[in-house]
């Protein structure tokens, strides 16, 4: 039995982040008794790194056989992985410690550490910032998400909202969206050797592919120009190289599809939406090694409006003034250099540029220095 070769008959997928540092891999199997000729009850899988807290999982066995016949559909499990707490020690009257019964788990929202914006479900970052030809403001960009595993095709959903505003003129993305967020991860068979199952030399490029189903609205922060929406969003995810942990990309496409429910001009009143998207994430682990990890992300995002759109800025009385009509790309660009000095806490220098719907102000080359607080969750009623 070639176990590393056993070994690449196994998948195993993260499906509660759409970004990963390292993603988990099989890369040794062993068995539960040295005879093999014996029926195999456990098989026990050495992973190429420790799996994350809270996270949920999914194994598949593609090539999998039962007294050489092959099921009619690939065997899959799923599982989420837990911390075990230790036992409060008490004492009994003789003096001997003994363990006391833990308390009831009442921790409906666990946190575990995210990398960047893309990848919390809680994201708070407050910051000063400048512009060009501005003063010094105060920006805030926040990111709140409460997903829920489910038994049905798409695996988990729950509500969303972001947030993003400034008290500069040049500065202001002036933007917000909520609704509810649906995922649904397709994973990649593994390519073999034809009439074998060892691993081929030549894998393909995706591990995967996770689509978001968003519909919900978008608006300014006052809620005079709001659109009703729905957003499809197609992420793919790479295959790793090597255990690699510094670098990772994730592409995206999609589409986006809604109607003006309300705007201060009338040329934007009941007009119908309609827009593609393309654009990606992409993570540098400056210090791997580092317990306080030093990373580079950017965050880029192109809409390429298929019917005419407003653009709109304020005035200085906070009104939303059209500036002009159109079918040109709006483009915005993110760049994060973030010191993480906890697990859930860190400091940011951040620069931004481009335009953010439904209003699509022009952010005039942003920058700042803040703070972050962030952290991914899962609901577990």
């Amino acid at each position: 039995m070639n176990n590393k070769a056993k070994a690449d008959q196994w998948l195993l997928v993260d499906v509660s982040t759409t970004i990963a540092e390292r993603p988990p891999r099989v890369v040794f199997v062993t068995a539960d008794r040295p005879d093999l000729s014996q029926p195999i009850v456990n098989l026990i899988l050495v992973l190429n790194r420790a799996l994350d807290s809270d996270h949920e999982y999914r194994l598949f066995a593609p090539f999998l056989t039962f007294e050489g016949c092959s099921p009619k559909s690939v065997p899959e499990a799923a599982f989420t992985v837990t911390k075990k707490k230790p036992p409060t020690a008490g004492t009994t009257a003789g003096g001997v410690a003994t363990p006391s019964k833990p308390k009831p788990e009442t921790d409906f929202f666990k946190k575990s550490p995210s990398k960047g914006r893309d990848d919390s479900n809680v994201y708070i970052s407050g910051q000063l910032e400048g512009a060009k030809g501005e003063q010094a403001q105060f920006s805030a960009d926040v990111k709140l998400e409460s997903p829920f595993d489910t038994a049905g095709f798409f695996q988990e959903l729950g509500p969303y909202f972001n947030f993003k505003a400034s008290t500069a003129d040049e500065a202001d993305a002036n933007s917000m969206n909520f609704g509810l967020k649906l995922r649904h991860a397709f994973a990649f068979k593994i390519r073999t050797v034809p009439g074998t199952t060892q691993l081929a030399a030549k894998q393909p490029f995706l591990s995967g592919i996770v689509w978001e189903l968003t519909p919900g609205f978008e608006s300014d922060r006052r809620l005079d120009n709001v659109n009703v929406m729905v957003g499809n969003k197609f992420v793919f995810v790479p295959r790793v190289l090597g255990n690699s942990n510094r670098i990772y990309f994730q592409p995206f496409v999609g589409f986006e599809t809604g109607r003006n429910l309300k705007s201060p001009v009338e040329e934007a009143e009941d007009r119908a939406i309609a827009r593609g998207t393309l654009g990606g994430s992409l993570y540098l682990n400056l210090m791997p090694k580092a317990d306080k990890p030093l990373s580079f992300q950017v965050d880029y995002i192109r809409r390429f409006l298929l019917r005419r759109e407003v653009r709109f800025t304020e005035n200085d009385e906070g009104e939303l003034v059209a500036l002009d009509i159109g079918r040109g790309p709006r483009d915005y660009l993110k760049l994060t250099l973030e010191y993480d000095f906890s697990d859930f806490f860190g400091a940011a220098l951040n620069y931004e540029y481009g335009r953010l719907p439904p209003n699509f102000e022009l952010v005039n080359h942003k920058y700042g220095f803040g703070l972050i607080y962030k952290f991914k969750t899962k609901f577990k009623p």
